[in-house]
């Protein structure tokens, strides 16, 4: 009996056939087994060509990605993507993380992703990148064969970019692609500053004395006694405080109301008690002290201050004797007024003795 060329002889054969078999399905569809092996074979080396020619666009695509950003001075960072990934729409899986060179660490960038998807097409995946606090997305980078795609914003660069894909509807992504960030492409604005300088007002220090008469007044000791207060009401701290009294001193050498105080803060106080000797007992004594600071920006303040002490008034008791002096007043007027007033003067003292007679001879005759 004839062996049948188209029937295989042998186990092997046979194996053989059905992988070549399997083979034509795979990659040209069921139909293919009814073909011419001519025919198979022809498509097949079609195929391959094709195949070949989707390799070199690609690796075309990234060079010339690189050299673009080459041409123009920019520096940036490359990720190169040729993965498989089959998970539930809507999930999202991280594809690549890489380190960013230092020196681009801070820099503000915009993504340029090249896809090249080979003759497969998956909507609706989307690669999302993100570096530092900033996120940029990628969409739908598989929409059609060869698509350009471009982020949708801008990325600051932090220490790793992280690229994450967002699954389409389809459940498959089988991206063979380039993402080019390139760090120039989004450089911020140069944005210039105005510096208003104003008017600095400067700061005008101040100090405040009183000096008043404690007590009021002085007694015959010549002694004066007094109280003085130094205060800073600020803005700003004093120093180099002192009091001058030169009426004091003009008085008591050794009066102790002139004073060094030295370092005066803000709001700070200083009081105390001096006298003043030599007074002369019966005259008041006004006085004046003045106080003088020195600001942070060496302006020098003063005030000044008067008060008078009185000398105290004597209890003391005046005694008047009078003594009663008679005098005789020389008779004035003529020599005729005279008379009538001596003649006057003597019958009023005969008249007298004559009724003293009468009274006197009455008594007489009774008596007999």
């Amino acid at each position: 009996m004839r062996e049948s060329p188209l029937l295989p002889s042998t186990a092997a054969e046979a194996s053989s056939l059905v992988i070549r078999k399997k083979s034509r399905e795979f990659f040209f569809g069921a139909e293919a087994q009814e073909r011419p092996l001519a025919q198979t074979k022809q498509q097949g080396r079609g195929f391959l060509t094709m195949k070949r020619l989707l390799i070199v666009t690609a690796m075309a695509l990234m060079l010339v990605g690189i050299a673009v950003s080459a041409a123009f001075g920019q520096t940036g960072i490359v990720i190169p993507l040729d993965t498989v990934v089959r998970a539930a729409p809507g999930s999202l899986t991280v594809i690549a993380v890489v380190d960013t060179p230092s020196d681009l660490v801070g820099s503000t960038c915009q993504g340029l992703g090249v896809t090249q998807n080979q003759d497969s097409v998956h909507p609706n995946n989307d690669i999302i990148m993100e570096s530092g606090a900033t996120v940029a997305v990628f969409e739908d980078v598989e929409e059609t064969p060869n698509k350009v795609t471009t982020a949708s914003g801008s990325v600051t660069l932090g220490d790793t970019v992280t690229l994450t894909l967002r699954m389409g509807r389809d459940g498959v992504f089988s991206g063979g692609m380039t993402v080019l960030v390139d760090v120039d492409c989004l450089a911020p604005p140069t944005t210039t500053t105005t510096t208003t300088t104003l008017p600095v007002t400067p700061v005008k220090p101040a100090i405040e004395i009183v000096k008043t008469a404690d007590p009021e007044f002085y007694g015959d000791d010549g002694i004066g006694h007094f109280s003085i207060a130094v205060t800073n009401p600020g803005p700003v701290d004093l120093t180099n405080v002192r009091v001058t009294d030169d009426d004091a001193l003009a008085i008591d050498s050794n009066s102790k109301c002139p004073r060094e105080i030295g370092d005066l803060a803000v709001g700070q106080k200083v009081e105390y008690k001096c006298t003043i000797s030599g007074l002369d007992g019966v005259s008041p004594y006004p006085n004046e002290a003045i106080a003088i600071g020195i600001g942070p920006d060496g302006t020098e303040v003063t005030d000044s201050s008067r008060a008078i002490v009185f000398p105290a008034v004597q209890d003391t008791t005046v005694t008047t004797t009078t003594q009663a002096t008679i005098e005789t007043l020389p008779v004035t007027g003529s020599d005729q007024t005279r008379d009538l007033t001596f003649a006057g003067l003597a019958l009023v003292v005969s008249g007298m003795l004559i009724l003293g007679g009468l009274v006197l001879s009455g008594r007489y005759r009774q008596d007999l």
